[in-house]
């Protein structure tokens, strides 16, 4: 398992499929030891194949866990070993993991508020070479890289109309394009 932040991401191994007839698999977990799929659990549906998955649990609590993972036939669960793992919760100034594109970003607490210190890199780079070239409300997240070279987004972030950062809502405090649990700052966060 991978634990960063109130992230973890846990693998698993299928090694024996049996007849092929495995209804669903994954990972389940409580706050008592030996999880069972009556507890949280994920499924990843059903497969006729050998090999490794993981599943990804975000947004976790502070606290102590037990993980295991898990096959079924719809009649017999099959349970992995458990293992136990603690997640402290955020801390500001801690790394910023961003579980849709597997990017971290440095954060920095400047008086009471926990702000990114790096620009965000999320989705895909589109042209700005002209007036026209404008980032759209398609449901996919756009990108402008400076001088349209993705080495410099990789390097410096991203760049984003108001909009397409917005996620095209004019809500205060939206999410927006930022990692869950953060949002866009506020008129009067600006002002603190």
């Amino acid at each position: 398992i991978t634990v960063t932040g109130t992230t973890l991401i846990a693998m698993g191994t299928i090694i024996d499929a049996g007849k092929g007839n495995i209804t669903a698999y994954g990972h389940c977990w409580a706050t008592a030891n030996d999880p069972t799929i009556s507890d949280n659990k994920t499924s990843l549906g059903a497969t006729t194949q050998t090999g490794t998955f993981s599943s990804l649990l975000t947004n976790l609590s502070a606290g102590s866990y037990f993980i295991r993972s898990y096959v079924t036939d719809g009649s017999i669960v099959k349970y992995g070993q458990t293992i136990s793992f603690s997640i402290s919760g955020f801390t500001c100034g801690a790394a910023l993991f961003d579980i849709r594109n597997g990017k971290s970003y440095k954060t920095v607490l400047i008086g009471s508020q926990c702000w990114m210190a790096e620009n965000l890199n999320l989705g895909t780079m589109i042209s700005s070479q002209t007036a026209s070239d404008n980032q759209a409300n398609n449901d996919s997240a756009e990108k402008y890289c400076f001088d349209n070279d993705s080495n410099l987004c990789n390097s410096n972030g991203a760049i984003y109309q108001w909009d397409e950062a917005m996620q095209y809502t004019a809500q205060e405090s939206a999410q927006g394009l930022c990692p869950s649990g953060w949002h866009i700052p506020a008129d009067g966060e600006w002002k603190t």
